[in-house]
């Protein structure tokens, strides 16, 4: 995490006035946004012996090519959204260098100062957390076997909330095979919040990221088998909840249950896309923002609403994710971002 001088936050304070004031006609100036984004293998320009294939110098990566993909994902995240960002959730970034990149090549002049990010030798893809506003803390919890859970609370105008960051397991094994994997995690993730619970005040919580599961993964398998997010409504849901899966609901988030706007039937899924990933003909809801209770009551920051974004710019001639091509160089991601817009109660 990069270290704040008293010069350096005095500058955001200033950044941050500076571009509030700026998208004031554009969104409420007591509004809080936050995007996740999973953009797919950000390697920089030095070799350090894990990058995929088609990222090294030696294979014809170089700092143009670089600079072309921190200029699309910035602009991903900034000019194709419907909100401007105050909180950014990252998934497959190289490490922190990337992250001061992004800042460095656009997003520190949109207000971004404060960042943390994980840093694994087990993994080339890490997950990371931008913001406008102060990192107050921030905590990488390891888990044997998978990659890190990113935690930061962040101080949003005198509110704190608190921001988890993942990446769970991929479906590459197999959906049934690698479901344990991902359900591991999941309760890994329960387990660090518990203990945050425990040591701290409970918090308004955000958990974001790639979580290669369709919120409505339950249906789509007809409760076949447990699964690492499960609906409030689940037969199976306490034997379940007790054994690692995460209980989610469309509807007012009950103590230890997130909500997600994708099972909410208020927000019919854009026409554009049906999900924020497309495998096998099929529209997948893997990337989401999940939140707890706290984002639902009288007081802080509330929900309004949330989505997929779905510029053009985003999307092939078939209407799904561009993702990005090694070989010619074209292309952003093969997720879309995903945002969710909270407002302030006073």
């Amino acid at each position: 995490m990069r270290v704040t001088t008293l010069c350096t936050i005095l500058f955001t304070i200033f950044l941050t006035t500076s571009f509030s004031c700026s998208v004031a006609d554009e969104q409420s100036a007591g509004d809080l946004i936050i995007i996740s984004y999973n953009v797919q293998t950000l390697f920089d320009t030095v070799d350090d012996g894990d990058e995929f294939d088609g990222f090294s110098l030696a294979q014809g990566w170089s700092s143009s090519l670089y600079q072309e993909r921190l200029h699309r994902v910035c602009a991903a995240l900034i000019q194709y959204s419907p909100y401007h960002p105050d909180i950014i959730i990252l998934q497959e970034v190289e490490g922190e260098r990337v992250v001061e990149d992004l800042i460095d090549h656009d997003l520190g002049r949109r207000g971004f100062t404060f960042y943390a990010s994980t840093s694994s030798s087990t993994s080339s893809i890490e997950v990371a957390i931008m913001s406008r506003y102060p990192i107050l803390e921030s905590h990488i919890h390891s888990v044997e076997g998978f990659r890190d859970i990113l935690e930061a609370v962040i101080d949003v105008n005198g509110e704190a909330v608190r921001v988890y960051s993942l990446h769970l397991r991929s479906r590459r094994e197999g959906e049934l095979e690698s479901e344990p994997e991902r359900i591991a995690q999941i309760r890994a993730l329960k387990g660090v919040m518990d203990r945050s619970s425990l040591t701290g005040r409970r918090l308004p919580t955000v958990i974001a990221g790639d979580f290669n599961q369709s919120a409505d993964q339950h249906d789509r398998i007809q409760g076949a088998y447990q699964s690492a997010l499960i609906p409030s409504d689940a037969p199976l849901r306490q034997q379940w909840e007790a054994s690692g899966s995460l209980v989610i609901t469309g509807s007012y988030p009950a103590f230890s249950t997130f909500y997600s706007f994708y099972l909410d039937e208020r927000f019919p899924t854009v026409s554009e896309a049906e999900g924020s990933y497309h495998y096998d003909g099929l529209w997948l809801s893997y990337d989401q923002i999940l939140l707890s209770t706290g984002f639902f009551d009288s007081a802080g920051y509330r929900f309004s609403d949330g989505g997929v974004i779905t510029h053009p710019a985003l999307l092939d001639d078939t209407g799904t994710p561009e993702r990005y091509q090694v070989r010619n160089h074209t292309g952003t991601s093969d997720h879309l971002p995903v945002y969710v817009r909270l407002e302030r109660v006073y």
